[in-house]
């Protein structure tokens, strides 16, 4: 059989190849003991296909045990050799030649207990040794030479709790830090150490640990009700669920690693996290991974060629034939297979979900949820069942939630609009915002309203007087963390100044608006000077790409970056209803193209890219009375407040909502 007829043979049957190979190389031990210890080694389809590509690319490795191979091969040596299999080579380390009892590996390498051991220079003794450990700041250290702290861990983190929560009982303290670590003692301290160092990890930050033991220890001493304490969020989709897994050196949720794992399946072009990946090393995402024809199998009740749905001991059983639970039905007090409601929790057969009748509570004809077949009960007017429901995160009632963050608001308890109210209710506390011609008009009204929701604000405008001025006003209205810098877009060197003087203050942006395009009006091509429509362009597409450009270092920084530019309608194709000049459609448009493909480049690292494209719009004062009493309804143009709530909106949804275009009616 050749190498291609063996990999073949390695995805339709893995466990024959392997029992196969192995018997050719041992004669003494039986077929059935050899697929005995097969089975157990490489159990599972994927695991045992990967044992049998190896086997098939190199034969060699069960007479000779030298990596590189994967970790279930030297597995499969070292029990075939208990098994008493004498032709069948142990393991060996790949550095000194040393047979095997158990593995360490490096890669695809095996490695002897002495051979896998990181040496390093010792930062006490100076001597090159074996790493023993690692002290508080994470220089390496010899067994001569450890890290010690006489105090005890507990009364020192007691000490650093009593600080946040006074009164914090000493034993429920020492217990969760036991707790929190029981079987190793190193790993304690140096949850403590980092805990002295980082006291706010306890309430709220836990998200920066680096040893999982305290979050482990935040969730223990929540459970025991010691007052302070903060569970921490993830940082990326805000839900407080179990955070143990790093990205870029916070602790994050295992739906977010999956995110980051994303890549574009080479047979579907879906973005999904891999199931697994071709010879070639190609991804493959989970649903072609199951609808590949060499991964179907027979099922043993049909007899069909069918995806796997359950597995039984006569063999696997296709989505079809999957035996569902034999249950007594309330509706029709049968007993029958049956699924479960994801309204009631209870049981209901195919009849059941068929069946209309007049419901008990309203009257009207539909289809029974649950009740009796003399007493039938809508889904509406079916009480769910209350196990089955979540509480809110924001108002605490329980609800069916599908999705992360809060309910939708009753309609009947708001008297503005849920889109409205929740940009209002919004806070920006944790965002750092760049906004470009922030001197006046909108951008000046953006400036202000993300300041008042919290906001550290970096504005620009073309003057530094212009610049100060808004900046002023801000602070006057209490608001200390407005920075004012100089930005001339049609100068790349003031562009590079502005990017390097916002980096002096912070190493991270979470938001970037570019607002800033010059207006240039007239229908007529030759009504404009030449050296305003060069301005005109540069400003608007020139100046919008380097500026992106200058500022995604620091975007790449934040886990939640979002680029928001103001287009505008003249950015559309076909758009003719505005008075301003040509050179202006030609730099929207040039915006509006940039956008469009940063959007598709940008999104593989997480950066959301939300163009606006609004006709002429009203812009009252946000810090007049007219902001609050400007018409909004149907007959009335668009304003300023609308297009501040849809760049909130916008940003504030989940990072798995890339919302890339706003695009409005013109009155």
């Amino acid at each position: 059989m050749t190498t291609t007829d063996q990999l073949d043979r390695a995805v339709a049957d893995p466990i024959g190849l392997i029992t196969g190979l192995v018997t050719d190389a041992e004669e003494e031990l039986g077929v059935v003991t050899i697929r005995t210890v097969v089975t157990a080694v490489a159990d599972g389809r994927a695991r045992s296909r990967q044992v049998a590509r190896a086997l098939a690319v190199r034969f060699a490795a069960l007479t000779d045990g030298r990596s590189p191979a994967p970790r279930m091969i030297g597995d499969l040596l070292i029990e075939f050799r208990k098994a008493g299999a004498p032709a069948i080579a142990a393991p060996v380390c790949a550095e000194c030649g040393k047979q095997l009892r158990t593995l360490q590996r490096e890669e695809q390498d095996w490695r002897c207990s002495v051979c896998g051991q990181e040496t390093a220079e010792c930062t006490v003794c100076g001597n090159v040794r074996r790493v023993s450990s690692r002290d508080r700041r994470g220089p390496a250290r010899c067994s001569m030479r450890p890290d010690t702290d006489d105090r005890d861990p507990a009364a020192v983190v007691h000490e650093l709790i009593t600080a946040i929560a006074p009164g914090a009982d000493h034993d429920a303290v020492a217990e969760a830090l036991r707790r929190s670590a029981p079987h190793r003692p190193h790993h304690r301290q140096r949850a403590v150490w980092a805990l002295e160092d980082n006291p706010r990890l306890l309430t709220g930050e836990g998200c920066l640990a680096q040893h999982r033991a305290i979050l482990r220890f935040v969730d223990l001493l929540h459970e025991a009700g010691v007052a302070g304490i903060v569970r921490p969020a993830c940082p990326r989709c805000h839900r407080l669920v179990r955070i143990d897994k790093p990205l870029d050196g916070q602790r994050v949720c295992r739906n977010r690693i999956a995110k980051s794992r994303f890549e574009e399946c080479v047979r579907c072009g879906a973005r999904r996290e891999p199931a697994t990946r071709e010879a070639e090393g190609r991804p493959l995402c989970p649903g072609c991974l199951v609808r590949d024809p060499a991964h179907l199998e027979t099922c043993i009740t049909c007899g069909e060629s069918r995806m796997v749905d359950s597995r039984t001991g006569d063999g696997p059983i296709c989505p079809n034939c999957r035996p569902l639970p034999i249950l007594l039905r309330p509706i029709c007090g049968r007993t029958a297979p049956c699924t479960l409601s994801k309204l009631t929790g209870l049981p209901r057969c195919g009849g059941c979900d068929r069946r209309q009748a007049h419901c008990t509570v309203c009257g009207r004809m539909r289809g029974i949820h649950s009740g009796t077949a003399d007493a039938p009960f809508c889904g509406p007017c079916t009480t769910p069942d209350a196990e089955l429901r979540r509480p809110c995160p924001t108002c605490g009632q329980a609800e069916r939630l599908h999705t992360p963050g809060p309910c939708p608001p009753p309609l009947h308890l708001t008297t503005t609009p849920p889109l409205r109210t929740r940009s209002t209710d919004m806070r920006f506390d944790d965002h750092r915002v760049v906004i470009t011609a922030a001197g006046r008009d909108f951008g000046r009204t953006l400036a202000i309203r993300l300041a008042d929701l919290g906001a550290e604000v970096f504005l620009s405008a073309r003057t530094l007087a212009a610049a100060e001025r808004v900046r002023d006003e801000m602070r006057g209205r209490g608001h200390q963390q407005v920075h004012a810098f100089a930005c001339d877009l049609t100068d790349q060197a003031s562009i590079r100044d502005f990017a390097a003087g916002v980096a002096r203050h912070t190493d991270r942006i979470d938001l970037l608006i570019n607002n800033g395009s010059r207006y240039l009006e007239g229908p007529d091509l030759p009504s404009a000077s030449d050296a305003d429509v060069v301005d005109t362009i540069a400003s608007g597409a020139t100046g919008t790409v380097l500026t992106v450009k200058n500022f995604l270092p620091l975007l790449l920084n934040s886990y939640k970056p979002d680029v928001v530019t103001m287009v505008s309608a003249c950015g559309t194709a076909g758009h003719h209803r505005s008075d301003a000049h040509d050179a202006f459609y030609a730099a929207k448009s040039a915006q509006a193209g940039f956008a469009e493909i940063l959007s598709k480049r940008l999104r593989p690292q997480g950066v959301r890219v939300i163009s606006l494209y609004p006709p002429d719009f009203d812009n009252p004062d946000p810090l007049s009375e007219e902001w609050e009493t400007t018409p909004r309804e149907a007959k009335d143009a668009l304003t300023a407040q609308s297009l501040v709530e849809c760049i909130l909106f916008a940003v504030a949804q989940p990072r798995d909502c890339f919302i890339k275009a706003f695009h409005f009616e013109q009155v």
